[in-house]
């Protein structure tokens, strides 16, 4: 790279740039391309350490008696993204949204704001032009958009704690133990973030896909349903349908923020053992567990019914936030280990009602349970989030 061209990428003034070649933070190379893609991560750092209050003059005096190298940058990077030409307050009028909902949207990501007059980088900038090119005109709103980047932000922050914290209890840790000093650890692992940062982006990738395929899937089996039931030729019913249930626990993301990740994740595990052994000793089985609950198949609803007030009863023992947990029964489609079907949405969304401690169920599930196993009370129709019927809803409680 010429100095122009990293000036250009970084945004950095070739005065600056200059400036860093002499005090050693940008290595002194001949010839008239002395620039290298890693030198745009160093001048980033630079600037970033002059913004917190270190001076890079002192920077320098560490570079020059050998206390300090920047060498691992082009091993710890694998990719060096430079800038465009735009802006983000020219971004946003490309997109018609108002400029501080698009800045907003970093924030929301757990990534720093950026200034109306800053450029978008060029690893950016495909997020923005998919959007025009996809999404739909009336979806570019302020309360979609913030809502989908904090959900992005919230699962990749996560992510790259984890990967963070796996570098430095298991790579870092040892390497200072054995009596490395800080610079021949970061140099010596300085492939881990190289080669470690595609695979979890790749892993992220693919279960992303994979979650969306379910989704997909679960869209069409109850289309099917639907056109079905339109055109008259619904399937037989069965006298006793299998029942879906959904368990969560409530307040799940203020404990997380309250103990940790890693003592929330224990607690999450211990939810997992708890369900298996609940839903295996009432002859049905976890589907998934979902971080913070789970969806169970039970052959018989009246047995979901007693494994979900247990499971409100076990929870609250196991010092776990407090359960909540949604029935439905009905026809499903079982594919790859999976449920599919309105009935799966139908429960989700019964779940979603529920308060913490209690077990709603549909009246399918009800009519089939007999009282020695739990009595109801009946809470009328209940509008469910994405079902256009109301629904009859009933609170599951003990048989005493």
């Amino acid at each position: 790279m010429t100095g122009a061209e990293l000036s250009k990428g970084s945004g950095a003034a070739l005065e600056l740039i200059r400036r860093l070649v002499d005090l050693g933070i940008v290595p002194r190379r001949e010839g008239a391309r002395p620039f290298v893609p890693g030198d745009l991560h160093r001048v980033r750092l630079a600037q970033a350490f002059e913004r917190s209050g270190i001076p890079l003059e002192a920077i320098g005096t560490a570079i020059a008696s050998g206390h300090l190298s920047f060498d691992f940058v082009d091993q710890m990077f694998g990719h060096h993204a430079q800038l465009t030409g735009k802006t983000f307050r020219e971004i946003a009028e490309e997109l018609g949204l108002p400029l501080d909902t698009l800045t907003r949207l970093y924030a929301m990501w757990g990534l720093p704001r950026p200034a109306p007059e800053d450029v978008v980088r060029e690893d950016d900038a495909p997020t923005f032009s998919e959007w025009k090119a996809l999404v739909p005109p009336q979806a570019l709103n302020e309360q979609l958009l913030t809502q989908g980047a904090r959900l992005f932000g919230e699962a990749t922050s996560r992510l790259a704690d984890w990967g963070t914290a796996v570098y430095r209890d298991y790579v870092e840790a040892p390497m200072l133990a054995a009596g490395m000093s800080a610079q021949e650890t970061i140099d010596a692992s300085s492939s881990f973030g190289r080669l470690g940062t595609p695979v979890m982006e790749r892993q992220l990738s693919w279960l992303l896909g994979r979650k969306l395929e379910h989704n997909t899937f679960q869209l069409i089996v109850e289309h099917v349903e639907n056109a079905v039931e339109a055109a008259g030729a619904a399937p037989p019913v069965l006298t006793r349908p299998p029942a879906i249930c959904f368990v969560d626990l409530s307040g799940y993301t203020a404990l997380t923020e309250e103990i940790g990740d890693q003592a929330a994740a224990e607690r999450a595990g211990r939810l997992g053992t708890l369900l298996q052994e609940l839903a295996h000793s009432h002859g049905g089985s976890v589907v998934k567990l979902l971080g913070d609950g789970a969806m169970l198949q039970l052959p018989d609803p009246a047995e979901a019914v007693r494994c979900g007030l247990e499971m409100v009863e076990q929870v609250q023992e196991a010092g776990l936030p407090p359960a909540r947990v949604g029935i439905a029964s009905g026809p499903v489609i079982f594919r790859d280990g999976d449920c599919y079907g309105r009935v799966v949405n139908l429960a989700a969304r019964v779940m979603d009602r529920a308060r913490p401690h209690q077990v709603l169920a549909t009246p399918e599930v009800v009519a089939v349970t007999p009282r020695e196993h739990a009595r109801f009370q009946d809470l009328g129709p209940v509008r469910l989030k994405g079902i256009a019927a109301p629904a009859e809803l009933s609170v599951a409680l003990p048989p005493g």
